[in-house]
Protein backbone atom coordinates (compact mmCIF):
# COMPACT_ATOMS: atom_id res chain seq x y z
CA UNK A 1 0.00 0.00 0.00
CA UNK A 2 1.35 3.37 -1.00
CA UNK A 3 1.11 6.24 1.50
CA UNK A 4 -2.27 7.92 1.20
CA UNK A 5 -3.64 5.16 -1.02
CA UNK A 6 -3.60 4.73 -4.79
CA UNK A 7 -3.34 7.96 -6.72
CA UNK A 8 -2.88 10.06 -3.59
CA UNK A 9 -1.56 13.60 -3.84
CA UNK A 10 1.61 13.59 -1.74
CA UNK A 11 1.87 17.37 -1.77
CA UNK A 12 -1.64 17.66 -0.30
CA UNK A 13 -0.68 15.23 2.47
CA UNK A 14 2.38 17.35 3.24
CA UNK A 15 0.30 20.52 3.34
CA UNK A 16 -2.05 18.92 5.87
CA UNK A 17 0.90 17.78 8.00
CA UNK A 18 2.63 21.16 8.02
CA UNK A 19 0.82 22.48 11.10
CA UNK A 20 2.17 19.55 13.17
CA UNK A 21 5.77 19.84 11.99
CA UNK A 22 8.74 21.90 13.18
CA UNK A 23 9.98 24.72 10.97
CA UNK A 24 13.19 22.88 10.05
CA UNK A 25 14.42 19.26 9.92
CA UNK A 26 17.77 17.72 9.08
CA UNK A 27 17.61 14.39 7.24
CA UNK A 28 20.43 11.98 6.40
CA UNK A 29 20.32 9.44 3.58
CA UNK A 30 22.72 6.58 4.33
CA UNK A 31 22.83 4.91 0.91
CA UNK A 32 24.63 1.76 -0.27
CA UNK A 33 26.07 3.51 -3.33
CA UNK A 34 25.19 6.18 -5.88
CA UNK A 35 27.06 4.43 -8.70
CA UNK A 36 23.91 2.35 -9.29
CA UNK A 37 21.32 4.62 -11.01
CA UNK A 38 18.57 2.95 -8.96
CA UNK A 39 19.86 4.45 -5.71
CA UNK A 40 20.58 7.78 -7.35
CA UNK A 41 16.92 7.89 -8.36
CA UNK A 42 15.82 7.21 -4.76
CA UNK A 43 18.03 10.12 -3.71
CA UNK A 44 16.40 12.31 -6.36
CA UNK A 45 12.94 11.32 -5.13
CA UNK A 46 13.80 12.22 -1.55
CA UNK A 47 15.11 15.63 -2.57
CA UNK A 48 12.19 16.28 -4.90
CA UNK A 49 9.62 15.96 -2.09
CA UNK A 50 11.49 17.46 0.90
CA UNK A 51 10.22 20.86 2.12
CA UNK A 52 12.29 23.87 1.09
CA UNK A 53 13.08 24.62 4.76
CA UNK A 54 14.55 21.14 5.31
CA UNK A 55 17.73 19.45 4.10
CA UNK A 56 18.69 15.93 3.00
CA UNK A 57 22.40 15.08 3.33
CA UNK A 58 23.39 12.00 1.30
CA UNK A 59 26.20 9.79 2.64
CA UNK A 60 27.53 6.86 0.58
CA UNK A 61 28.77 3.55 2.04
CA UNK A 62 30.35 2.01 -1.09
CA UNK A 63 28.43 -1.24 -0.51
CA UNK A 64 30.47 -1.93 2.62
CA UNK A 65 28.67 -2.93 5.86
CA UNK A 66 31.51 -1.72 8.07
CA UNK A 67 31.44 1.68 6.40
CA UNK A 68 27.67 1.81 6.87
CA UNK A 69 28.06 1.27 10.63
CA UNK A 70 30.61 4.11 10.83
CA UNK A 71 28.40 6.41 8.75
CA UNK A 72 25.39 5.68 10.99
CA UNK A 73 27.44 6.42 14.10
CA UNK A 74 28.37 9.78 12.57
CA UNK A 75 24.69 10.41 11.80
CA UNK A 76 23.76 9.48 15.38
CA UNK A 77 26.13 12.17 16.62
CA UNK A 78 25.32 14.68 13.88
CA UNK A 79 22.11 16.24 15.15
CA UNK A 80 19.87 14.69 12.50
CA UNK A 81 16.14 14.24 13.07
CA UNK A 82 15.68 11.21 10.83
CA UNK A 83 17.83 8.85 8.77
CA UNK A 84 16.79 7.18 5.52
CA UNK A 85 18.84 4.00 5.14
CA UNK A 86 19.37 1.30 2.50
CA UNK A 87 20.70 -1.68 4.53
CA UNK A 88 23.73 -3.49 3.16
CA UNK A 89 23.61 -6.40 5.64
CA UNK A 90 20.11 -7.64 6.57
CA UNK A 91 21.18 -8.84 10.03
CA UNK A 92 24.41 -6.92 10.56
CA UNK A 93 22.68 -3.55 10.13
CA UNK A 94 21.15 -3.99 13.61
CA UNK A 95 24.22 -2.42 15.24
CA UNK A 96 23.85 0.68 13.06
CA UNK A 97 20.12 0.88 13.78
CA UNK A 98 20.72 0.62 17.53
CA UNK A 99 23.20 3.49 17.45
CA UNK A 100 20.60 5.66 15.69
CA UNK A 101 17.81 4.59 18.05
CA UNK A 102 19.94 5.30 21.11
CA UNK A 103 20.61 8.81 19.80
CA UNK A 104 16.89 9.44 19.25
CA UNK A 105 17.22 9.55 15.46
CA UNK A 106 14.15 8.18 13.66
CA UNK A 107 14.83 5.63 10.90
CA UNK A 108 13.02 4.88 7.64
CA UNK A 109 14.46 2.00 5.59
CA UNK A 110 14.39 2.42 1.82
CA UNK A 111 14.56 -0.33 -0.85
CA UNK A 112 15.22 -3.21 1.59
CA UNK A 113 14.33 -4.28 5.11
CA UNK A 114 16.27 -5.37 8.23
CA UNK A 115 16.06 -8.51 10.33
CA UNK A 116 14.87 -6.54 13.37
CA UNK A 117 12.28 -4.06 12.13
CA UNK A 118 11.50 -3.03 15.72
CA UNK A 119 14.67 -0.91 15.47
CA UNK A 120 13.06 1.14 12.69
CA UNK A 121 10.13 3.53 12.40
CA UNK A 122 9.02 2.49 8.92
CA UNK A 123 10.03 1.51 5.39
CA UNK A 124 9.42 2.26 1.72
CA UNK A 125 10.23 -0.69 -0.55
CA UNK A 126 9.12 -2.36 -3.76
CA UNK A 127 6.88 -5.41 -3.62
CA UNK A 128 9.76 -7.72 -4.48
CA UNK A 129 7.75 -10.95 -4.28
CA UNK A 130 5.33 -9.51 -6.83
CA UNK A 131 8.30 -8.55 -9.05
CA UNK A 132 9.29 -12.22 -9.17
CA UNK A 133 5.72 -13.30 -9.83
CA UNK A 134 5.52 -10.99 -12.86
CA UNK A 135 8.73 -12.48 -14.28
CA UNK A 136 7.52 -16.02 -13.58
CA UNK A 137 4.23 -15.40 -15.35
CA UNK A 138 6.01 -13.96 -18.40
CA UNK A 139 8.41 -16.91 -18.49
CA UNK A 140 5.62 -19.50 -18.36
CA UNK A 141 3.71 -17.70 -21.10
CA UNK A 142 6.80 -17.58 -23.36
CA UNK A 143 7.65 -21.25 -22.80
CA UNK A 144 4.09 -22.28 -23.62
CA UNK A 145 4.28 -20.24 -26.82
CA UNK A 146 7.60 -21.92 -27.73
CA UNK A 147 6.63 -25.55 -26.99
CA UNK A 148 2.84 -25.53 -27.02
CA UNK A 149 2.90 -26.49 -23.35
CA UNK A 150 4.45 -25.32 -20.08
CA UNK A 151 7.87 -26.96 -20.23
CA UNK A 152 11.52 -26.00 -20.45
CA UNK A 153 14.79 -25.55 -18.58
CA UNK A 154 15.25 -22.41 -16.51
CA UNK A 155 18.32 -21.12 -14.64
CA UNK A 156 18.44 -18.56 -11.82
CA UNK A 157 21.14 -16.06 -10.90
CA UNK A 158 20.44 -14.96 -7.33
CA UNK A 159 21.94 -13.41 -4.21
CA UNK A 160 20.89 -15.47 -1.19
CA UNK A 161 22.19 -12.85 1.27
CA UNK A 162 19.88 -10.13 -0.12
CA UNK A 163 16.30 -10.17 1.27
CA UNK A 164 14.83 -8.28 -1.73
CA UNK A 165 16.45 -10.77 -4.11
CA UNK A 166 15.28 -13.72 -2.01
CA UNK A 167 11.74 -12.35 -2.25
CA UNK A 168 12.06 -11.93 -6.02
CA UNK A 169 13.29 -15.50 -6.47
CA UNK A 170 10.55 -16.80 -4.17
CA UNK A 171 7.94 -14.99 -6.26
CA UNK A 172 9.42 -16.36 -9.49
CA UNK A 173 9.54 -19.91 -8.12
CA UNK A 174 5.97 -19.67 -6.79
CA UNK A 175 4.82 -19.49 -10.42
CA UNK A 176 7.34 -21.85 -12.03
CA UNK A 177 6.73 -24.57 -9.42
CA UNK A 178 3.12 -24.93 -10.55
CA UNK A 179 4.30 -26.65 -13.75
CA UNK A 180 6.03 -30.03 -13.53
CA UNK A 181 7.37 -29.64 -17.06
CA UNK A 182 9.43 -26.57 -16.17
CA UNK A 183 12.73 -27.49 -14.50
CA UNK A 184 15.04 -25.16 -12.58
CA UNK A 185 18.09 -26.79 -14.08
CA UNK A 186 20.83 -24.75 -12.39
CA UNK A 187 21.34 -21.74 -10.14
CA UNK A 188 24.27 -19.55 -9.17
CA UNK A 189 24.76 -17.23 -6.22
CA UNK A 190 26.54 -13.90 -6.54
CA UNK A 191 26.23 -10.12 -6.72
CA UNK A 192 23.91 -8.25 -9.04
CA UNK A 193 26.36 -6.55 -11.38
CA UNK A 194 27.01 -6.66 -15.13
CA UNK A 195 30.36 -8.43 -14.78
CA UNK A 196 29.05 -11.06 -12.34
CA UNK A 197 26.05 -11.67 -14.61
CA UNK A 198 28.37 -12.37 -17.53
CA UNK A 199 30.42 -14.84 -15.46
CA UNK A 200 27.27 -16.59 -14.19
CA UNK A 201 25.85 -16.90 -17.70
CA UNK A 202 29.10 -18.34 -19.03
CA UNK A 203 28.79 -20.99 -16.31
CA UNK A 204 25.13 -21.60 -17.16
CA UNK A 205 25.98 -22.05 -20.85
CA UNK A 206 28.48 -24.76 -19.88
CA UNK A 207 26.23 -26.49 -17.34
CA UNK A 208 22.89 -26.25 -19.18
CA UNK A 209 23.61 -25.63 -22.88
CA UNK A 210 19.96 -26.27 -23.81
CA UNK A 211 18.50 -23.79 -21.31
CA UNK A 212 15.43 -21.86 -22.35
CA UNK A 213 15.45 -18.93 -19.90
CA UNK A 214 17.39 -17.14 -17.18
CA UNK A 215 15.87 -15.19 -14.31
CA UNK A 216 18.45 -12.76 -12.97
CA UNK A 217 18.15 -10.89 -9.66
CA UNK A 218 18.27 -7.37 -11.11
CA UNK A 219 18.75 -5.54 -14.38
CA UNK A 220 22.53 -5.00 -14.25
CA UNK A 221 23.09 -8.75 -13.85
CA UNK A 222 20.44 -9.47 -16.50
CA UNK A 223 22.38 -7.19 -18.88
CA UNK A 224 25.52 -9.18 -18.06
CA UNK A 225 23.67 -12.41 -18.87
CA UNK A 226 22.45 -10.89 -22.14
CA UNK A 227 26.00 -9.80 -23.03
CA UNK A 228 27.32 -13.33 -22.47
CA UNK A 229 24.50 -14.79 -24.55
CA UNK A 230 25.28 -12.32 -27.34
CA UNK A 231 28.99 -13.21 -27.18
CA UNK A 232 28.01 -16.87 -27.57
CA UNK A 233 25.94 -15.99 -30.65
CA UNK A 234 22.68 -17.06 -29.00
CA UNK A 235 20.68 -13.83 -28.67
CA UNK A 236 17.00 -14.65 -29.17
CA UNK A 237 17.45 -18.31 -28.21
CA UNK A 238 17.49 -17.80 -24.43
CA UNK A 239 14.91 -15.70 -22.62
CA UNK A 240 16.42 -13.11 -20.24
CA UNK A 241 14.41 -11.65 -17.35
CA UNK A 242 15.44 -9.09 -14.74
CA UNK A 243 14.09 -6.70 -12.14
CA UNK A 244 14.39 -2.88 -11.97
CA UNK A 245 13.10 -1.42 -15.22
CA UNK A 246 16.40 0.42 -15.58
CA UNK A 247 17.09 2.80 -18.46
CA UNK A 248 19.75 0.45 -19.82
CA UNK A 249 17.51 -2.62 -19.70
CA UNK A 250 14.70 -0.77 -21.46
CA UNK A 251 17.15 -0.33 -24.34
CA UNK A 252 18.14 -4.01 -24.11
CA UNK A 253 14.44 -4.97 -24.31
CA UNK A 254 13.88 -2.63 -27.27
CA UNK A 255 16.89 -4.19 -29.03
CA UNK A 256 15.74 -7.78 -28.34
CA UNK A 257 18.59 -8.64 -25.97
CA UNK A 258 16.45 -8.82 -22.81
CA UNK A 259 12.89 -10.18 -22.78
CA UNK A 260 11.44 -8.36 -19.80
CA UNK A 261 11.90 -6.61 -16.47
CA UNK A 262 9.76 -6.04 -13.41
CA UNK A 263 9.87 -2.26 -13.25
CA UNK A 264 10.50 -0.67 -9.87
CA UNK A 265 9.91 3.01 -9.20
CA UNK A 266 12.86 4.29 -7.12
CA UNK A 267 11.96 7.96 -7.57
CA UNK A 268 8.48 7.25 -6.18
CA UNK A 269 10.08 5.17 -3.42
CA UNK A 270 12.06 8.23 -2.32
CA UNK A 271 9.02 10.49 -2.51
CA UNK A 272 6.92 8.10 -0.44
CA UNK A 273 9.74 7.76 2.10
CA UNK A 274 9.86 11.53 2.64
CA UNK A 275 6.11 11.77 3.20
CA UNK A 276 6.25 8.79 5.57
CA UNK A 277 9.05 10.54 7.48
CA UNK A 278 6.94 13.67 7.90
CA UNK A 279 3.99 11.58 9.10
CA UNK A 280 6.26 9.96 11.70
CA UNK A 281 7.72 13.30 12.80
CA UNK A 282 4.21 14.77 13.06
CA UNK A 283 3.37 12.01 15.55
CA UNK A 284 0.67 10.37 13.46
CA UNK A 285 -0.61 6.93 14.47
CA UNK A 286 0.07 4.69 11.47
CA UNK A 287 -1.20 1.23 10.60
CA UNK A 288 1.27 -1.52 9.67
CA UNK A 289 0.71 -0.97 5.94
CA UNK A 290 0.98 2.82 6.29
CA UNK A 291 4.24 2.48 8.22
CA UNK A 292 5.75 -0.18 5.92
CA UNK A 293 4.95 0.82 2.35
CA UNK A 294 5.11 -1.67 -0.53
CA UNK A 295 5.16 -0.11 -3.98
CA UNK A 296 3.81 -2.38 -6.76
CA UNK A 297 6.00 -3.21 -9.75
CA UNK A 298 4.93 -3.21 -13.42
CA UNK A 299 6.01 -5.60 -16.16
CA UNK A 300 7.95 -4.23 -19.14
CA UNK A 301 8.53 -6.20 -22.33
CA UNK A 302 8.74 -5.53 -26.07
CA UNK A 303 4.99 -4.85 -26.25
CA UNK A 304 5.02 -1.85 -23.92
CA UNK A 305 8.65 -0.77 -23.49
CA UNK A 306 8.10 2.33 -25.64
CA UNK A 307 5.70 3.66 -23.00
CA UNK A 308 8.45 3.46 -20.35
CA UNK A 309 11.50 4.69 -22.29
CA UNK A 310 11.34 8.25 -20.94
CA UNK A 311 10.32 7.31 -17.38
Amino acid sequence: EVVGGEGSDLESILKELDKDLKDKYEFAFCVKTLTNPFFANIDNGLKDMVRKSDKVTTLECNNDAGTQLNVCEDIANGGYDLCFLTPIDYEGVSAALKSLQNAGVKVVLVDSLAADMSLTDGSSVSDNFQAGVLAGEACVKALKKKYGEEKGQVVIFENTTSPPVRDRVAGFESIISKYSGIEIAHRENGKGQIDTGMIAMDNFLQAVPEMDAVFSMNDPSAQGCANAIEAAGRTGEILVYGVDGSTESKEYIKDGKQDGSSCQFPFTMGQEAIVLAYRILAGQTLSESERNIKIPCEWIDIDNVAEYIDQ
